[in-house]
């Protein structure tokens, strides 16, 4: 009897063992299959610039301001907005300069014959971000530190290249970041918000036979600025709501079109003055109008050159 039990044992014990390998092996060969099966679907975004790119975009915005009781004003804005990637540090961050260099705006409140305006002090001014891939911003910088000034839309009008955090996700999944920032491309004194946002991935986007890479996000979250000057000093606090869409060529890496809507609840305060309450409603596109590559001179672009001298 007690011979039967021991074989009965290690029958067992052979028979779990075979089990827990065969258990294991399936387990491990599905989770492989599965991993290979994320790489294959995972979409990974990430912003790419080579030293000297240009990039012009076009940017479309509507923009509904209410200040107290009064009634709205409407503002219908066309800008240009320039920018260069100056030069790639040895980490590979993007150092990146901004500019606006044209902007019309039409402009009216209530029953008021519509304003056109082509002037703006934050127009030729520039601005320099440095980014990485992700956009995650590490420094900026004014061309002029003495001059305040603010873009046509505000200091927290929308922007380009929030900082993903993340790359590689499968369509339909979420990630979220949290960050403090300075906006210098929205003006200066630099725009401080901190931000909460909630990306999603989506599926490949194929339009007259391009496709793109395709996400959108939420956000939320406050932003500051202080304008001291020798006329008044303005303080400026608010809460942001909004949610874009992007679209980024699949080959390149480029922003080829975003789209942002926003509502900001506002406060600005005067150096004596009652705060006043208002709400800034805007909806912006931007386009990517055009974009030049940095060519660098041959040869024979020198000799000719030297010879035109000569």
């Amino acid at each position: 009897m007690k011979s039967l039990f021991t074989i009965f044992l290690i029958s067992y014990c052979s028979l779990f063992s075979f089990y827990q390998d065969t258990t294991s092996t399936s387990d491990n060969n599905n989770l492989s299959s599965f991993s290979d099966t994320l790489r294959r679907d995972s979409i990974c975004y990430k912003f790419k610039f080579l030293s000297g790119d240009t990039l012009i975009y076009k940017v479309k915005s509507r923009d509904s301001i209410i200040m107290g009781f009064d009634e709205a004003l409407i503002k219908n804005r066309n800008e240009r907005i320039r920018i260069i990637c100056d030069s790639i540090d040895i980490e590979g961050r993007y150092n990146l300069s901004f500019e606006l260099i044209n902007f019309t705006s039409i402009e009216n409140q209530g029953n008021s014959k519509p304003i056109k305006r082509e002037t703006n002090a934050w127009i030729n001014r520039k601005s320099f971000i440095k980014i990485d891939s992700l956009g995650v911003r590490y420094n900026v910088a004014i061309d002029d530190s003495t001059k305040a000034s603010l873009s046509p839309g505000g200091a927290f009008q929308p922007f380009l290249f929030t900082q993903l955090k993340e790359s590689c996700k499968i369509p339909n999944e979420t990630w979220m970041n949290i960050y403090l920032m300075e906006l210098a491309e929205n003006g200066y004194p630099f725009p401080l918000v901190r931000m909460s946002y909630l990306y999603r991935a989506k599926e490949l986007k194929d339009t007259l036979g391009v496709t793109f890479k395709n996400y959108e996000y939420i956000n939320s979250g406050q932003g500051s600025i202080e304008i001291n000057n020798k006329d008044a000093k303005v303080s400026i606090t608010n809460i942001i709501n909004a949610h874009s869409r992007v679209l980024l060529d699949k080959d390149f890496d480029r922003i080829v079109y975003q789209f942002t809507t926003q509502e900001q609840k506002l406060k600005i305060k005067g150096k004596s003055d009652e705060p006043m309450n208002g709400v800034h409603y805007t909806n912006a596109e931007f386009f990517l109008e055009s974009y030049s590559a940095f060519k660098p001179k041959t040869n024979t672009e020198h000799i000719i050159k030297k010879k035109n001298k000569i």
